[in-house]
C-alpha cells in the first residue's frame, strides 16, 4: 500500500470576535502557571551554575567576606574615604586593608600609600 502525504493550508479560520476574546483570555491565564514553572526551574539551574562557578573561589581568600570581595575598588575607596571622615578608623583602616589585598596594583592603592 502506497503512503500519500496531504498537506493543508489553513488560509482562514472563521469564529466570532467574542468567542476569540475568550479564547485569547482562556490561552493567557493558562500561560501563567507555565511562566513560573519556568522561573522556578530558571532560578533552580541559575543556581546550580553559580555554585559551580564559585566552587573553589573561597580557598584563596578564606578570610574575606561577602561583598568586600567582589566589590569594585572604587565602591570600597569611598567606604574608606566616609569611614575617615566619619572618624572611624578601624573601618578606614579595614576598608584600605581591603584595597591592599585586592588591588594592589589601582590608582586607589597608590592613593593610600600617599596618604590620601
Amino acid at each position: 500500500m502506497e503512503h500519500r502525504d496531504n498537506h493543508v493550508v489553513v488560509t482562514d479560520i472563521k469564529m466570532p470576535f467574542v468567542s476569540m476574546v475568550i479564547f485569547m483570555v482562556k490561552w493567557a491565564v493558562a500561560a501563567i502557571p507555565a511562566l513560573l514553572i519556568l522561573a522556578v526551574v530558571g532560578s533552580i539551574l541559575m543556581g546550580v551554575l553559580s555554585g559551580i562557578n564559585n566552587v573553589g573561589s573561597n580557598s584563596q581568600h578564606s578570610t574575606a567576606t561577602g561583598p568586600s570581595r567582589i566589590a569594585p575598588v572604587s565602591v570600597l575607596y569611598q567606604g574608606y574615604l566616609a569611614a575617615r571622615a566619619a572618624g572611624s578608623q578601624a573601618t578606614a583602616d579595614d576598608y584600605a586593608a581591603k584595597i591592599r589585598e585586592s588591588y594592589p596594583d589601582s590608582p586607589e592603592r597608590r592613593l593610600l600609600d600617599n596618604g590620601q
